[in-house]
């Protein structure tokens, strides 16, 4: 390989291209599940309520979820994929 090419390039494609973008399942825009997501990281309510400075009460996941909440899990379903509370 010449000193020019990135191992992207050699080969053609790179380490992580034939990973699903949603391999975990947690849904995209619309589809998204914040549940799917607070369960896969063990939050409880008072973790989530915590995160996105809500009140436990506030906490939901139905189509009434306030959008701190939602936007929180989304931000943490797209950096921290680890199984660990890495938020």
């Amino acid at each position: 390989m010449p000193a020019t090419q990135t191992p992207r390039e050699a080969s053609g494609f790179g380490r992580f291209d034939t990973v699903p973008d949603d391999v975990l399942n947690f849904g995209r825009g619309e589809n998204f599940d914040p549940k799917r997501v607070s369960n896969f990281l063990n939050l409880k309510k008072a973790d989530v309520s915590h995160l996105a400075s809500v009140s436990v009460a506030s906490v939901r996941y139905d189509h009434f979820i306030p959008v701190v909440v939602r936007e929180r899990l989304e931000r943490n379903r797209q950096h921290g994929q680890s199984g660990g509370k890495t938020i």
